[in-house]
């Protein structure tokens, strides 16, 4: 009898042994097909700090067979994985069939993964588990962002059979037989068909990267090139868009995304890495360079000054010194008697440079009338020259030095109008001394804006404003931000590399001037100065005419103390004679 019972004994004990060992291979075999269908370096297992009882598997047996690096945790560990190990990760958990305790084990497992909760989780359940059980623990996981969540049971007979929610429209959990499908997916992708559910965007007011083109029966059409790439999103991925902020005054909308109102932004922003929102791959380059005006024409008053710069200047007395020179050199070979003073300068010399008649002598021949003749030319070419000189600015008056650096920036009058908090909110007047292109001040630009801009300023006849290489951020990185662990960010990383391998983007930014015309939010009335001849008038000689009245004031100077010389010297003379 003893032995009887003793042979029984050991044949349940081969017995069980034989269901753990298929297990073991069935889980192993599941886990490869896991793998094939998308891989994985690292299996997370996590189990609750007291072990879960009567374990149908031998989870090292399965660590052993998988050949794959499995890091062991329990419940109550804290050891957070996304600065250590990258996102092919999956994770499994067994549950024990104690709500409170699989939540708790689940919550644990989520704070480890932050970050990483789009990590594939595979849950497996004690095989006498319901059904309904099964579906409250797993609606658990979708509520809290873990949705790439499958469910089996620790049993051999049915581990062919997992469970896989659908999330939208609304959450149901199916189940399927893993060997009845050959396209069956353990992990779908839940937002490639979204059921017309809502995807909650972000609508900034005034905002040029996206805006409502038009609704028709709730159905919103954006515009812009961000909003025409989340309206090809909804699109692809048959969602609805919704504005639950309607149209916000706001340059960022991270508390909307961080409360769960929105489950994207189209503001585009930078990711600093602090915080746990997620941001796509790089959606645009951009730089923000400073738009400044055009250089403003010189006056016209300025142009006899701008002629001879200090060069041409210099250039011209010291030919008329050399002629001078050589003049009053012929009279000392002759014998003549010269005044030292005409050898440095000849009044009529000069005035036969600049055009004016200048005295010679009745008769002259050899050198001297060499130099005469020189001097006429150089009359001709200075005169020639000057006129030449002064119509080409008349009809294309040059310009005053252009701000092509900080430092022309800082020099200039004019002032920088930027947003206030360094760039945390633009008001009104910044928007409308844009749009009236207001040349008293400079404006800071995206690369994106000034396409517009310029494309606007085609229709001027004069040009009014260009961009400068003053930049305040170079190749800025433009991301789209998300929720933390946004079920959207492998979607919308997708959709990126679509939309610039199409060329889509480049499209998107060439339509946003017809689009801003459309929508009046550019003027094409023309707002510059017209571009026409006029003829110099009496004003423009107002340099001279002060410069001669000096000359003038000089000269009667001059006059009156050599009267007043003249008469103390005969007043001495008289008084020395007596």
């Amino acid at each position: 009898m003893v032995i009887l019972i003793n042979v029984t004994t050991l044949l349940g004990l081969l017995q069980i042994s034989s269901n753990s060992y298929e297990l073991n291979v069935k889980i192993v075999n599941m886990l490869s097909k896991v793998r094939r269908e998308r891989n994985y370096r690292t299996i997370i297992y996590m189990s609750s700090v007291d072990g879960v009882p009567e374990e149908g598997y031998n989870i090292d047996e399965v660590a052993r067979l998988m050949e794959t690096p499995m890091i062991q945790l329990k419940g109550n560990t804290s050891f957070y994985l996304w600065s250590k190990f990258n996102r092919e990760l999956l994770a499994v958990v067994p549950m024990n069939g104690d709500e409170r305790k699989d939540k708790l084990l689940l919550e644990s497992l989520w704070r480890n993964l932050r970050k990483l909760l789009k990590t594939r989780l595979l849950l497996i359940f004690k095989a006498a588990t319901d059904e309904e059980y099964m579906e409250d623990i797993i609606r658990f996981c979708s509520n809290h962002k873990a949705i790439n969540v499958m469910a089996i049971k620790e049993d051999v007979a049915s581990l062919d059979l997992c469970y896989v929610p659908n999330l939208f429209p609304s959450f149901v959990l199916r189940s399927h037989n893993m060997s009845g499908s050959s396209n069956f997916r353990f992990y779908p992708n839940h937002v490639r068909n979204m059921n017309k559910s809502p995807l909650r965007l972000s609508l900034k007011k005034g905002s040029n990267k996206s805006y409502i083109l038009k609704e028709v029966n709730g159905i919103y059409s954006l515009g812009g090139h961000v909003g025409h790439f989340f309206d090809e999103f909804a699109r692809f991925h048959n969602a609805t868009i919704t504005f639950p902020t309607g149209y916000h005054d706001a340059f960022v909308f991270d508390a909307f995304l961080d409360n769960d109102t929105l489950d994207m932004s189209q503001q585009l922003a930078l990711n600093n890495y602090k915080s746990d929102r997620v941001h796509s791959d790089c959606y645009s380059l951009t730089d923000w360079c400073i738009m400044v005006p055009t250089a403003s024409p010189i006056p016209d008053y300025m142009f006899y000054a701008m002629i001879f710069d200090l060069k041409i200047l210099t250039l011209i007395l010291v030919t008329i010194f050399v002629l001078t020179f050589a003049i009053d050199l012929t009279f000392w070979f002759e014998g003549r008697t010269t005044n030292p003073w005409n050898i440095l300068f000849n009044i009529y010399t000069f005035n036969g440079m600049l055009g004016q008649p200048y005295q010679m002598e009745a008769n002259y021949s050899g050198w001297r009338s060499v130099l005469y003749v020189l001097t006429c030319f150089g009359d001709v070419m200075v005169n020639t020259t000057y006129v030449t000189y002064l119509q080409s600015f008349n009809a294309s008056p040059p310009t005053e030095r252009p701000i092509n650096t900080l430092e022309d920036a800082l020099a200039n009058p004019k002032k920088i109008l930027m947003y206030e908090d360094e760039f945390s909110k633009m008001n009104n007047e910044i928007i409308n001394d844009y749009d009236f292109y207001d040349t008293r001040y400079l404006y800071p630009v995206p690369e994106v804006q000034w396409s517009l801009y310029e494309q606007q300023q085609e229709f001027f006849a004069k040009r009014k404003f260009r961009l400068s290489n003053i930049c305040l951020v170079k190749m800025y990185g433009q991301m789209v931000p998300m929720q933390a662990d946004s079920p959207f960010e492998e979607a919308v990383n997708e959709m990126i590399g679509i939309a610039h391998q199409a060329g889509l983007t480049n499209h998107w930014e060439q339509m946003a001037f017809m689009e801003a015309v459309q929508r009046k939010r550019i003027n094409l009335t023309d707002s510059s100065s017209k571009v026409r001849f006029e003829p110099m008038e009496l004003q423009d000689t107002k340099w001279f005419m002060l410069l001669y009245l000096i000359l003038n004031s000089v000269a009667f100077l001059c006059f009156m103390c050599e009267i007043v010389f003249y008469k103390l010297r005969n007043k001495s003379l008289i008084i020395i004679k007596i």
